[in-house]
């Protein structure tokens, strides 16, 4: 067949307007000069001098990225080509006409390991009730089906651009609108294949929702699809992305874009809801003799991560001594409580000095920092300084070539234990995540688990073993072993709440509801959950269901919370170490006092607490108190937000803690005004508008309202 479709059809990308043109083009003579290419003009050149014309772009310094579309027609001609997308700024512009990519192009092992991944999860059965849990209800199966074998085949992928992280400021990001998929150009080297690939699910999850739902899901759909699809989601994490907002705006090549992102949050711990953030060092392994501090991001956000003054800023921060930050770790002055005696030996040393408690900023993000062998100080003085005096973060963008030099160990819903690797992976490092061990409580994050990290693990067993090992902070609560555990005052309580309608029924397997997003928390071998049960198209309940893996003495049912024709949910749990809470909402009041939480909150003190109140249609929240051996409902309040006209409006239960005092101390979100301990709305004193930070004190067997505070209201 004669060579008649030789060449290419090209536009600048830099005009989103124009439309790409598939044209049929005649066979041009070797060596003719190409015409320049601007503004909306089309330019068409044979495949034969198309590296030299792109050669001779780079040579000119030319910022403008160049989309490339070859049709269907010329695919089937003789003298078509691959073209490798190894060059910056070139992008597929039609997701079923794609440039294939060629052995040469630095993205295709990466593309190949992205379509093994999904290959596999397309294969497990429950792989649409991850499909579900991501993206909803609303699309069909038979798209979702199509969409997800196009994605494998290579015939549907959005654009792709390589944009430099100064300018992304995430890992990758997708522009629904337009259909294109950014990537940070330094993720393409070998050592973060692993990464790349991450980000490519993760962005591919933001794709595949503006393919299937004309709504963006909520939370980091994203995220927690690549998750599901690399089987790494735990229930914490599950909890964290559906309550993330990952829209941000990128600005590139004087566009501005609206995106989804896979962000540089990892490493980001967000402080809990008293504010107290507790520090415990537990094991020292490093030769170095270095802090470690906490610092807050808020107000940072125009600071190049690793730059001079991200770094001088930072270690002010933590010298500050304030909620914007503390040295929370000196080697120097302070013992860790395990130590490296000699290689594979372990000790203990019990430093009373290890653990300490540091004020932070409610629901403030933070970040990790750590000078390898030196001092806070000596870098606020020298940001620049390089060696083992240069500092290293949690959050990896801000680490020389943005290496990851923060694990983490285990975690709860209420902290976690992370690992610090002193050496920079830019240089000498060993990259054994063993130098410093610290466990924080009262503030969380997403941080990359050390297995995941470690190439072999070499640590000593009992290193390893630390999630296990490791004494217990005093005051601070854990996973208790079995009911009766008690829990100190002072701190958070083991909470696990939700702020999505997650469904079950009593028919359910533990396999079942492990697979949704139900809020629950483990007790020893006892785990325990709490949903909703669609009762009816137009009706909701509670359900709470406890399974015991060594006692089926401990398995249960209870669905008779609120039986009414109101809609109740269940959102979340907390174990104060004496008594199970359970955290629901209702729409309303219908039926009898028997049939809903009446029944148990009659004898609350103050009159609010007992009953929905006035209006109906807004969601308030109820606290109950639970029998962890039955699940049956002991002891219950309502709680809510007051209009101006005396109806209860809307109020979310965000955590739970126990003060000195021994009373439970509740964090919520008030919409509109909150209410004095009497149920009488506060006075507002400081501008703001709903939802307002509103803490309750609660005696632990609700009966009575102690106190309550609101951030602006008196």
């Amino acid at each position: 067949m004669p060579n008649e479709f030789s060449g290419i059809a090209l536009r600048p990308f830099a005009a989103p307007s124009s439309e790409t043109v598939l044209a049929d083009l005649a066979a041009e003579e070797p060596g003719q000069t190409l015409p320049h290419t601007t503004g909306d003009s089309i330019t068409a050149m044979p495949l034969a001098v198309l590296s030299e014309y792109l050669g001779a772009a780079g040579r000119a310094g030319s910022s403008q990225s160049i989309g490339l579309s070859i049709s269907s027609t010329l695919r089937d001609q003789d003298g078509w080509q691959e073209w490798p997308l190894a060059q910056k700024g070139l992008l597929a512009t039609e997701p079923d006409d794609l440039l294939v990519f060629t052995e040469g192009d630095d993205l295709k092992p990466i593309w190949e390991e992205v379509k093994s991944h999904l290959s596999d999860w397309r294969q497990r059965a429950n792989w649409s009730l991850d499909m579900r849990q991501v993206f909803g209800e609303s699309w069909h199966l038979g798209q979702a089906e199509q969409l997800i074998e196009g994605i494998i085949s290579g015939q549907a992928r959005p654009q792709i651009e390589l944009v430099p992280l100064a300018s992304l400021q995430a890992k990758g990001a997708f522009a629904a609108a337009h259909n294109r998929l950014f990537l940070a150009e330094e993720l393409l080297q070998p050592a973060k294949a692993d990464e790349l690939t991450a980000v490519l699910l993760e962005e591919l999850g933001h794709f595949i929702d503006a393919q299937l739902n004309w709504v963006d899901s909520p939370g980091d759909e994203g995220a927690m699809f690549a998750a599901l699809v690399q089987q790494q989601l735990s229930p914490e994490i599950w909890a964290a992305l559906k309550a993330e907002d990952d829209t941000a705006g990128l600005t590139w090549q004087g566009q501005t874009f609206a995106v989804e992102q896979a962000s540089l949050e990892d490493g980001v711990l967000t402080v809990g809801a008293s504010g107290q953030v507790t520090v415990q060092y537990v094991y020292d392994g490093g030769s170095y003799s270095g802090q470690v501090a906490l610092f807050s991001l808020t107000g940072m956000e125009n600071l190049q991560p690793g730059s001079q003054a991200f770094i001088q800023e930072a270690a002010r921060r933590a010298l500050s001594g304030s909620q914007q930050g503390h040295v929370v770790i000196s080697e120097r002055d302070q013992g860790a409580v395990l130590s490296s005696q000699s290689e594979g030996e372990i000790s203990s040393v019990g430093d009373t000095g290890s653990t300490r408690v540091f004020s932070m900023q409610a629901s403030d993000r933070i970040a990790v920092m750590l000078v390898p062998n030196g001092t806070v100080e000596m870098v606020r003085q020298r940001p620049s300084a390089e060696g083992s005096l240069r500092p290293l973060f949690s959050v990896s963008a801000a680490n020389p070539r943005g290496h990851v030099q923060m694990g983490q160990l285990s975690g709860s819903s209420t902290g976690g234990v992370y690992a610090l690797e002193d050496l920079r992976f830019d240089q000498r490092s060993d990259g054994d995540y063993n130098d410093v061990i610290f466990r924080i409580e009262g503030a969380t994050g997403r941080v990359e688990s050390v297995s995941n990290l470690l190439e072999a693990p070499t640590w000593p067993g009992a290193v390893l073993e630390l999630p296990v090992e490791v004494p217990s902070v005093p005051g601070t609560p854990g996973t208790p072993t079995s009911p009766g555990l008690p829990t100190q005052p002072g701190v958070n309580v083991l909470t696990s709440i939700v702020d999505s309608v997650e469904k079950f029924t009593p028919a359910s397997s533990e396999a079942q509801i492990a697979a949704s997003g139900a809020a629950r928390i483990t007790l020893g071998s006892r785990t325990v959950y709490i949903g909703t049960n669609q009762v009816s198209s137009i009706n909701q309940n509670p359900i709470i269901a406890s399974f015991d893996s060594a006692n089926s003495l401990n398995n249960w049912v209870r669905t008779d919370y609120e039986m009414t024709g109101a809609d109740g949910r269940g959102l979340g749990l907390a174990w104060s170490g004496n008594d199970l809470y359970g955290i629901f909402s209702v729409d309303g009041t219908q039926g009898t006092a028997n049939q809903d939480f009446r029944r148990a909150s009659a004898s609350a003190e103050q009159a609010w607490l007992r009953s929905y109140g006035q209006g109906g249609g807004p969601k308030v929240a109820v606290l109950g108190r639970i029998d962890l051996a039955t699940g049956q409902l002991l002891d219950a309040v309502y709680l809510s937000a007051v209009l101006s006209n005396g109806n209860s409006n809307s109020l979310s239960i965000t955590g739970l803690a126990v003060n000195n005092s021994g009373n439970l101390v509740v964090s919520a979100q008030s919409f509109f005004a909150p209410r004095r301990p009497n149920g009488q709305a506060m006075t507002q004193v400081t501008p703001g508008s709903s939802p307002f930070a509103y803490t309750v004190e609660l005696t632990p067997n609700l009966k009575r309202v102690v106190s309550t505070a609101a951030v602006g209201w008196t």
